[in-house]
This record gives C-alpha cells, structure tokens and sequence, in this order.
C-alpha cells in the first residue's frame, strides 16, 4: 500500500523492529530533570480534566508500533502549571550502568539518563477551545538527539511520538496503573532466547565463545534492577554495547495490528521503504529500513518509476536486512535483457564446514512466489543458492546506492551483487561485513527472537568478512547531498564527499 500524503510505502510484514524499539527506548526533554513526584490535590485548573491526563501518580505506558508489539513500561507523573510530567523509577540506569559519570563524564551524566531514570517525558495539555494539541518530549536525555517530540489530539487519545521530519515512529497509550506485578518472566525469558539462540545461530562457535556465555551473564546480572519492557530492553542495550560486534539476537512481542489506526491518525508512519521525489533535480529517493516483504520492493520501485525519475538514489545506509526479499531490488534495478545473476549461497550451521562443495537446490528468483519457495528450501535443507532474473520493466537509468557502517544483512548481499555487475555508484563508508539472514522463532510469554540463522557466501567464494568500500566517500551527515552532486554532475572527483 502507498500512502498518497506522501508515497510512503507500507509494508505488509513486521519490519526493522529492533531499530524502532532502540528509538523508542532513545528519546526526549529539554532541561535537566527530577522525578516527577504526585500530587494529593490536582491544580483548579486541571478540575474538569480526565482521570488520565493532567497525569498525577502511578500509569501503565504502553509503546505501540507496526515494526514489533507493545513494549511496557510504568511511569510515576505530577502536574505542571502547563500540562505535566513523567518518568520511569529514578536510580535504574546508574544502578545498571554501574556509575553513569565513569561512562559518561560530569558534564554529560546529569542529561543522559537523568537521576538515573531510563525515560523522562513533559507535555503540555490538549486545549479544546483552541484545538491546540498538547506538544512535548520523551526520551533517555534532556539533550536533544536522544529524545523525541510527542503530540496528543485530546486528552484521552493516544499520544503521538514523531522524529523531527514529522515521521510517526509509535504511539503511545497511557492507563492507570494495575495493582498487579509484571507478567514477564524476564529471567525465564532470557533463559529462552539464549536456548534458542544456541540451537539456531549460523555459527555453532559463538554460542560457545566467552563474550557469548558473558552477553547472557550480564544481562541476568542487570534482571533485579529489570521491572517493566523498557528496563529489560535497556539491560540488553548494555550487555551488547561491550561487545557490538557479536551477532546477537533481538527480543520484542509479536505484532500489534491494532497499532495501525493509531499509527495512521497521528501522521505519516516510518515505514521500512519510503519513496521520495526531489522536484528540483527529479531525482528520486528509495529509503529502505528493511527488506522484509518482497511485494513491498515491487510497489517502492514501481511508485520510483512512476515518477519519471532523472535519477534513483537507493538509500541503504540504516538497512538491516532481514532476508532475501532485498534481491528483489536487484531485479528492478539490473537491465532487462541480463542473463540471470548469480547471488550466492545462503547456509545454516550444518553446511558451515565447506559451504562452497555442499549440495545446494538452485532457485531462480523470477516471481515474488519464488522467494518464498527459496525460503522453505533453506528451512528444510539448511542451503540454498540463489539466482535473480530482472524483470522486463526495470529501471536502467543513472542509480546511486548509499552504504553506512549500519548497512548489513541482506542489505549487504544486496550491494554486493549490484556492485560486482558495476551497477550504480556507491557513495558513503564501508558496510559492516556480516551478510547474514535472520529469522524468527517464539521464545515464549508472547516473545519472539530474531536470530541470525544463516551466513552468506558470494559466488566468487570469498567469504565478505571486510564489507563493501565505496569508492565516494561521505559522511552520515551529507551521503544524500553528495549522491545527488554526483548524479547531477557526475565528473566530480570521487572523493569530494570528504572534503
């Protein structure tokens, strides 16, 4: 489905949960801030409010996203001359971090993390005479980039959180607070995702290496100080920020399809592909988050080319895969009369050995219907070499293909096949170096994990360990910019991205 306010792309599965849950659990308020602590006596003002809003006291604050289900958490709240006030227990976050100031210094530490509490949240009130909505910020900080803005329509609606391009990334909903205890089992759980992990991953090796079994140790070691969704989920930020380079699997609740209205009334969601068109340059813009839904790719291209574009940028720089669907790109992007390409083998465990010598079906990727014939080959066999024919209306006009450090997984696999048949000019920095799948399975209480199941192997048989350099280089802060100087002008020096 293509949003018609602004050729966002909807994507039909769940996609790049992970990056939203970190975002959702990452932004804020301006000022340094205290806990909130209730009032016995609302303010007169507030009189005629609901028993929500103004907030005073204990509330259950639910996340909700299309990207992964609810996350929880519990907030204490106290109003304020113009709306009110929340946050998470104060303490947790320096408890966890084990002394914020030793991480973050004096000067950062009373804004990351404020009084130790893992989210701070300040609004102002909804005014039903002026049809004002109440504006303000949550997040981990009172510094800017950690947190993000938060509108409500009317006091009882739910509340948007929006990034800065007015983009929806979740909503929230706010109830009183139960009088029971969390249902999550968060020690059991964890004893789950790490049994599951142990079986599936791609690599039997790292589930028995020591930063593995110490990626678990620390996370229980957080579990007394873990009492909702977002404690948890930040016990887990930790545990894998001392060792960012191990694939590790990610946690969250299976998807809230009630999410969707809620999501869809407060603006334009972020969706895992968004088309944009420049109407200066003509140059079009295909942002992928995530590759998920293969049927989601045919609609971004074809929304791309509806455009009549002088130019495609395709976007890759925060993409994190999850599986093959991301080689449907390469079918619209690769010229119609190609012989199909050879993308390489994906592998399990099992085939870990020689991959390259082991007996693998070969499955051409013509048809959306192909892909999914390719993943049960790769569920039941545990190998599967592809190979991807373009489709007879792809586009082969100028392309540009943008690559971060972020950019891995399929995403991966996706640039290397494009770069290795000279498509496209890669501008940014070099990708991460792990071109692997994902899949997901029930860790129980409502739980999934996504594990990284299966490594990739190119055809030329070089294991892609060192990731892909582009030969433009820029910065995370100009890669668009210097993408759309080099398609406008493309005699430009090749590292002007730098200067």
């Amino acid at each position: 489905m293509i949003s018609t306010r602004s050729t966002s792309l909807v994507c039909s599965a769940p996609c790049f949960r992970a990056k939203a849950a970190l975002a959702i659990a990452a932004s804020m308020l301006t000022g340094c801030a205290t806990p909130a602590r209730p009032r016995t006596e609302l303010p007169a003002a507030a009189s005629a409010a609901t028993p929500v809003r103004p907030l005073n006291g204990e509330y259950d604050v639910t996340f909700h996203s299309t990207w992964f289900g609810p996350i929880h958490a519990r907030m204490t709240a106290q109003p304020t001359p113009t709306g009110f006030k929340a946050n998470t227990d104060p303490g947790v976050a320096w408890k966890m971090v084990g002394g914020v100031e030793s991480v973050l210094g004096p000067v950062l530490a009373p804004f990351i993390f404020p009084q130790g509490m893992l989210l701070v949240w300040e609004s102002t009130l909804p005014n039903p005479q002026t049809g004002a909505a109440g504006e303000g910020y949550i997040g981990i900080s009172t510094v800017g980039p950690y947190r993000a803005r938060t509108t409500m329509a009317t006091a009882d609606g739910p509340i948007c959180i929006r990034f800065t391009d007015d983009r929806t990334i979740a909503a929230m909903t706010v109830t009183p607070a139960a009088d029971h205890a969390a249902t999550v089992d968060y020690a059991a759980l964890t004893d789950s995702i790490e049994r599951e992990t142990t079986a599936r991953l791609f690599d039997p090796s790292i589930a028995v290496s020591p930063a593995f079994r110490e990626y678990f140790a620390d996370l229980r070691a957080a579990l007394p100080y873990v009492h909702d969704d977002i404690s948890y989920l930040f016990a887990g930020g930790l545990a894998w920020r001392k060792r960012s380079t191990l694939p590790l699997p990610i946690a969250y609740r299976a998807g809230d399809a009630s999410a969707v209205p809620m999501l869809n009334a407060c603006s334009v969601p972020v969706e895992p592909l968004t088309v944009k068109l420049d109407n200066e340059t003509r140059i079009v813009t295909i942002e992928a988050l995530a590759f998920r839904d293969c049927r989601a790719v045919d609609a971004a291209f074809a929304a791309a080319i509806a455009q009549n574009p002088s130019a495609i940028i395709l976007d890759i720089t925060s993409c994190t895969g999850f599986d093959a669907a991301a080689l449907r790109a390469l079918s619209w992007l690769m010229p119609p009369d190609s012989a199909p390409i050879e993308a390489g083998t994906l592998f399990g465990a099992a085939q870990r050995t020689n991959p390259g010598e082991a007996e693998a079906s070969i499955v051409d990727l013509i048809r959306p219907e192909d892909y999914d014939a390719a993943d049960h080959i790769l569920s039941q066999r545990g190998i599967v070499r592809l190979r991807v024919a373009p489709i007879p209306h792809a586009y082969t006009g100028p392309l540009a293909v943008c690559t971060l450090s972020r950019t891995r997984s399929s995403a991966e696999i996706l640039a290397w096949c494009l770069k290795s048949r000279g498509r496209g000019m890669f501008i940014g920095q070099r990708t991460a170096g792990r071109p692997r799948v994902s899949r997901e399975h029930e860790v129980g209480q409502g739980f999934i994990a996504r594990i990284p199941e299966f490594d990739w192997l190119p055809p030329d048989g070089q294991p892609l360990t060192k990731g892909i350099t582009p030969p433009v280089r820029a910065t995370n802060e100009n890669y668009i910019k210097i993408a759309k100087e080099k398609l406008v002008h493309p005699s430009s020096g090749a590292d002007e991205g730098t200067k």
